[in-house]
């Protein structure tokens, strides 16, 4: 089956949204060409948020049960980016297959170093947040956060990248709590405080589970400068998006100047990645 796109293009930085009409079988998906992750060029850096749903394929927006490591990867590579914050990243998990450590095997597919920060205990192994990067990575934290005791665990990947000529990047990768507004403000609260203890330039990318005009989607703004002036582009569910799932923050306009962001055109998971191209100041 031949795939059917959708672009619709917008004033502000060159914003270019490409969506995927309709997918009927996955098996007939042709996954997107990729000679290798070049990386943006010319002094910028591009950035993908993605919640790889430990790399299981969809179909119209359900899992299927199928686990595709490798399209995952094709996704990473066609897309050119430099750095990827991902999600539901799971390691030795017996729903993920008990021999991949999946951060470690999209590191190797890919060509770029990985970090990966386990959040909780799935199925034998473990889930959480990760972080590929084709520039060096210089330090790395696995930062928990305030979770009830009967909740899933929260945490953040963070980890201080070396961007060439002298700059530095932090970058992480996170997922907010889900049910509770109350919990998740003070998990902002407690990235905002760590995140902000130095002037490094910062990039935070993930499902935030905050809404647009929620009062976490307020706080977050109010700390961090989001990708964009307009509506967040919906990156849930696969092939036709309506909800916002997806964002990514940056520490400020006075350090970073957002030239372009777009959604993939193509992934085998529920959740399309938003991926943003940025330049530092």
């Amino acid at each position: 089956m031949q795939l059917m796109a959708l672009t619709v293009m917008s004033i502000y930085s060159c914003k270019e949204t490409t969506q995927v009409e309709e997918v009927y079988r996955y098996e007939v998906v042709e996954k997107p060409a990729g000679n290798g992750n070049s990386g943006s060029g010319e002094g910028s850096i591009r950035v993908m948020s993605y919640d790889i749903n430990y790399t299981n394929r969809a179909i119209k927006g359900t899992n299927t049960g199928v686990l595709d490591i490798e399209a995952v990867a094709d996704v990473i590579k066609s897309n050119k980016v430099d750095i990827v914050c991902m999600r539901q990243v799971d390691q030795f998990t017996s729903r993920g297959q008990m021999d991949v450590d999946q951060a470690k095997k999209l590191g190797e597919l890919t060509g770029m170093s990985h970090f990966y920060a386990p959040v909780r205990e799935v199925g034998q192994g473990k889930s959480g947040n990760a972080i590929l990067s084709r520039y060096p990575i210089l330090s790395s934290e696995n930062m928990k956060l305030y979770t009830d005791p009967n909740d899933e665990a929260r945490g953040a990947a963070i980890a201080v990248v070396d961007v060439g000529e002298g700059k530095k990047l932090k970058v992480v990768s996170t997922q907010l709590e889900y049910g509770k507004e109350a919990n998740r403000l003070t998990q902002i609260d407690e990235l905002n405080d760590k995140l902000k203890a130095d002037d490094i330039p910062l990039v935070l990318a993930g499902n935030m589970t905050a809404n647009v005009g929620s009062a976490s989607f307020n706080k977050l703004s109010e700390y961090f400068m989001l990708y964009t002036q307009e509506a967040p582009l919906p990156t849930f569910s696969y092939p036709n998006p309506t909800t916002v799932s997806d964002y990514i923050f940056f520490s400020s306009a006075t350090q970073v100047h957002i030239i372009n962001y777009y959604t993939a055109g193509y992934t085998p998971n529920r959740h399309i990645p938003l991926i943003v191209n940025f330049e530092l100041k």
